[in-house]
């Protein structure tokens, strides 16, 4: 909110080790909630959330506190496997 509230969403981006600004990089930071998937990836974060593997059981998410990952709209994301795919 506060970027936000200055218009400072937009900046350029450059590297420490740029010292002479070539490779500046223009940049945007979009409003969001949350930078997690389901919170960026599109207008339903329901649907989102099928699609955030890091939420999958064993992948080592541990910053979900009590929703170690769990989807928060109950549509958890599910194993690629060739029974599933066409």
């Amino acid at each position: 909110k506060e970027l936000a509230s200055k218009q400072q969403l937009e900046f350029y981006w450059r590297q420490t080790w740029d010292k002479n600004s070539t490779h500046d990089m223009f940049t945007h930071v979009m409003p969001f909630y949350s930078y997690d998937v389901p919170h960026t990836c599109g207008p339903d974060p329901s649907i989102c959330c099928q699609y955030d593997f890091a939420r999958l059981h064993g992948s080592g998410v541990a910053s979900l506190g009590n929703n170690v990952g769990k989807c928060p709209w109950n549509k958890p994301p599910q194993r690629i496997t060739s029974d599933n795919i066409r």
